[in-house]
């Protein structure tokens, strides 16, 4: 059965850590090929959008409770933490 990239990319990465930390190096060295591979799989992530930023999120009115609001997506009843995030946020566009 054949690799995936993320696969071959996970394992030569490992590889590597290994052989610094082996060394007591603190860095490592990537072949340009490897480094573009990576690029492009972090591209293809799908991206997380923060309770702040989503269409759902409603920022509490409570003075001193900036920070926090309900999800309109949950019903309004979840307490958030703006910086938080879930599978169903979806960006607001207006951002």
């Amino acid at each position: 059965m054949a690799m995936t990239d993320t696969e071959r990319v996970r394992r030569r990465l490992t590889r590597l850590i290994e052989a610094a930390h082996h060394e007591n190096y603190d860095f490592v060295y990537i072949p340009v090929g490897t480094a573009k591979l990576i690029l492009k799989l972090l591209e293809e992530q799908p991206q997380i959008v923060r309770c702040k930023d989503c269409r759902y999120w409603h920022q509490s009115l409570i003075p001193g409770q900036e920070k926090f609001g309900d999800c309109g997506q949950a019903n309004g009843l979840t307490v958030k933490w703006e910086g938080w995030f879930c599978a169903d946020g979806v960006r607001r566009d207006n951002k």
